[in-house]
This record gives structure tokens, C-alpha cells and sequence, in this order.
């Protein structure tokens, strides 16, 4: 992995497009917004079947409005996935909790030695998220 690890929560720490955002409210046609935070597609690549478990027909290509109700159950998510990961005795014991699938590229053994900042960047993203919809609707993913 060449990206750090980290929930990005400055716009000027954005290198080139290759981003997830994470938008409070609806999308209105603009990206890259000061109020968002953002992972890099490879750390997002790691969380991506998480999201994909709650979050119905996503999609790693387009834009999705996530309600609030759906917000919280990914919260729950993140937070439970991030306490088994830190419970994880081998990197093959992230294949399921990670929800993973066979064509994943994600070195398994490169995350099991960085326990400690996925579960940051998870936890940080789930505290993001559960202090956003107090104030919004609808949180934003927008994919690549």
C-alpha cells in the first residue's frame, strides 16, 4: 500500500483524482468540497465490501446518496468490523470480515500489520459520519 492510511479531511491534502469523497448532504454537481472528507481508492478499496454490504447497488464508479438510516447501519458496520479487526489472529481471518471476494488485490498481510491505522481510519470515518447526519439528510459517496 503507497497511501497512507488516514481519513483525508483537508482538500489540500489531495494529490490527484484517485479519491473517494464523502459529502454531507446531496450531491450538487461540484466535488472536491471543503466540508468533505476523503480516502484514497486504495484505502477505500479496503472498506469497499462493507460498504457494498449496506449501501444497496454500490457502485465504485458512480455517486450515491445515502440516507440517513443507512448511515447509521454503516456506522455500526465500520465500528464492529474495526473491534474484529483488531481481534484478527491471521490476515486470512479479514477475508470475512472485511467482506471480501477472490478477485480482491488487497494484500491481506500488508492490512494485518497495520491493525491499528485501519481501525483509525475506520473509527475516524464512522465518528465523520455519525456527527455529519446530526446535521444532514443524506451523506454522499462519491466514487470514481
Amino acid at each position: 500500500m503507497t497511501e497512507p492510511l488516514e481519513l483525508i479531511t483537508d482538500v489540500s491534502q489531495l494529490s490527484s483524482t484517485c479519491y473517494f469523497e464523502f459529502l454531507p448532504g446531496k450531491y450538487e454537481g461540484v466535488c472536491w468540497n471543503k466540508q468533505s472528507v476523503y480516502l484514497a481508492e486504495e484505502v477505500f478499496d479496503i472498506i469497499e465490501g462493507l460498504v457494498r454490504s449496506i449501501v444497496p447497488n454500490f457502485d465504485h464508479y458512480a455517486f450515491h446518496e445515502v440516507d440517513a438510516p443507512t448511515v447509521d447501519r454503516l456506522i455500526n458496520t465500520l465500528r464492529d468490523s474495526a473491534r474484529k479487526i483488531e481481534q484478527a489472529q491471521s490476515p486470512s481471518d479479514l477475508t470475512a470480515i472485511l467482506y471480501l471476494h477472490s478477485q480482491t488485490v488487497i494484500d491481506l498481510k500488508d492490512i494485518y500489520t497495520k491493525q491499528a491505522s485501519v481501525t483509525t481510519m475506520m473509527r475516524e470515518l464512522s465518528n465523520w459520519l455519525e456527527e455529519t447526519i446530526k446535521s444532514h439528510t443524506t451523506i454522499s459517496v462519491l466514487g470514481m
